[in-house]
């Protein structure tokens, strides 16, 4: 995972943001454009190898998904609303 990646994360969607960050599509491309595409790139590379384990994603976001599918359909949703048009943003698993 590259840095803006887990920069983002870090930021946008820990538990404190994730749900309330409504998916706001501004940010992910101005996030992006500051960084010359790497948010986007980022994404498509940690959707593509699936490298980021649910623990990592707890350390980044103390959000802790019920599986390694779970967290990546919540990625993929999430890369969809921003990149993609996808209608709502994806709310976390109830059983956090």
């Amino acid at each position: 995972m590259n840095d803006t990646l887990s920069k983002f994360i870090g930021l946008y969607l820990r538990y404190e943001l994730a749900d309330d960050y409504i998916g706001n599509d501004r940010t992910a491309k101005a996030f992006d454009d500051a960084n010359d595409g790497a948010l986007k790139a980022g994404f498509e590379h940690l959707l593509a190898t699936r490298e980021l384990t649910r623990e990592a994603y707890l350390e980044l976001t103390d959000v802790e998904f019920p599986t390694e599918d779970a967290l990546y359909e919540y990625l993929q949703a999430a890369y969809s609303y921003m990149y993609e048009g996808s209608g709502t943003w994806p709310a976390l698993p109830a059983d956090i």
